[in-house]
């Protein structure tokens, strides 16, 4: 070994007791420092469908509760969220510069050659939230993620946590990650997320069958957008998708079902509300068909639906599905894909149809029996409903939250 390399290592030792140091140190304070409505609030991805609305919806709840939130974001992202949420913001934001955001995968396993420097990198993450739990003396820190494992360090902090997932695990855990959820998470430090099917996807990939009890389901909930008292009442019939026009989202099935239904249904309109890219692709897809439409962004999507028949989701992944929920609070049928979550919301026969994510001769007979059924519509439509009323609304929701805040 050359001087060079004994001078690196031992420098980089000092570094990481000294780290170690800055951790305990934090940790004491972070502990003895707290007041008891204060809310550390870091929203991943806070822009971004679910986790927008989740986002939103916490820092309404604030209003109306005694906590105090702050909410910490990247540095680039400061003043579009000041501009998003400033009708919602009842604190200054925290900002925080990009490295933080960065997540080492399978940073804990011995295996890896740069195991050491992750290490060092997930502490540094940590101390830098344990300095803001000091500063800020919050009592509950709540972690808003679209991708599963990251910022999972949160849950070494002393006192309450809450890890709010909106996404579904597509893979099994790192090492790290994995060691943190068997010794950290309890009582006091919770997985939220917002299906039963996310919750079983979380204890099963996860392996974390011995602490199910600490994973729990908060449905989001959707505005109530009513159903309209002017609806139409003619032979057209409106199928309509509010959803992003992204791989996940599936379009180009909508489009095929889309193009088998109007062969013999001249009095079907297809309309799929929402950007992304491949909205360009899908409207080139369908420039001679007049039957079926991409409309690109809506401010308002509650007029569209409310002048809607059906509501067809082709998603191939949602751990719940915001767009479905204000459909159902719009009183339409859904028919959608088995992808997920939403099993959660649309029970086959009642308020809609589910079929097999691949399956487009089934979506095709499932909309065609609702198609050639006006009244099956507005039966399913008004269940549809009911079920959005009884288990999705914005008080149910606050009292899932009181409740799970208050248990800490």
């Amino acid at each position: 070994m050359t001087l060079d390399n004994l001078n690196r290592k031992i420098l980089f030792l000092l570094r990481f007791i000294s780290l170690l140091s800055t951790f305990c140190f934090y940790w004491i304070l972070a502990r003895v420092a707290q007041k008891k409505e204060r809310i550390l609030f870091i929203p991943q991805n806070w822009n971004i469908g679910g986790t927008a609305k989740f986002t939103k919806n916490i820092l309404n709840y604030q209003k109306s509760s005694n906590y105090k939130v702050t909410v910490v974001i990247p540095q680039k992202d400061i003043e579009s969220f000041r501009k998003t949420f400033a009708s919602n913001l009842y604190e200054d934001v925290l900002a925080l510069s990009s490295a933080f955001w960065i997540h080492n995968t399978h940073w804990y396993s011995v295996k890896h050659s740069l195991f050491k420097y992750f290490l060092y990198e997930v502490i540094s993450q940590t101390n830098i939230v344990l300095n803001l739990k000091v500063k800020t003396r919050a009592k509950i820190v709540l972690v808003s993620v679209a991708h599963p494992s990251e910022l999972m360090q949160i849950f070494m902090l002393p006192g309450n946590v809450l890890y709010f997932l909106h996404t579904v695990p597509w893979m099994k855990i790192d090492e790290g990650n994995s060691f943190i959820l068997k010794h950290f998470i309890g009582r006091n430090k919770k997985i939220v997320t917002v299906s039963s099917f996310a919750r079983d996807e979380i204890i099963s990939k996860w392996g974390i069958k011995d602490n199910r009890d600490f994973v729990e389901v908060i449905p989001n909930y959707a505005d109530d957008i009513g159903i309209s008292k002017t609806r139409k009442n003619n032979d057209r019939i409106i199928i309509t998708c509010t959803s992003s026009a992204i791989k996940d989202k599936n379009p180009d099935f909508f489009i095929d079902v889309a193009q088998k239904i109007i062969e013999d249904n001249k009095n079907v309109l297809f309309i799929w509300a929402g950007t992304g890219i491949l909205l360009d692709h899908c409207r080139e897809r369908v420039r001679n068909t007049k039957q079926i439409k991409f409309l690109g962004h809506l401010k308002d999507v509650s007029k569209l639906l409310q002048v809607s028949d059906i509501y067809f989701h082709t998603s191939v992944r949602e751990s719940q599905c915001i767009s479905v929920l204000e459909a159902m609070s719009s009183g339409l049928p859904c028919v959608v894909s088995d992808s997920g979550g939403v099993g959660d919301m649309i029970k086959d026969g009642y308020n809609g149809y589910i079929f097999g994510q691949s399956d487009k001769v089934l979506a095709v007979e499932k909309l065609k029996r609702l198609i050639k059924n006006k009244y099956k519509i507005i039966r399913m439509g008004e269940d549809s409903r009911k079920l959005f009323l009884t288990r999705f609304t914005k008080n149910i929701w606050t009292k899932k939250i009181y409740e799970i805040f208050y248990k800490l």
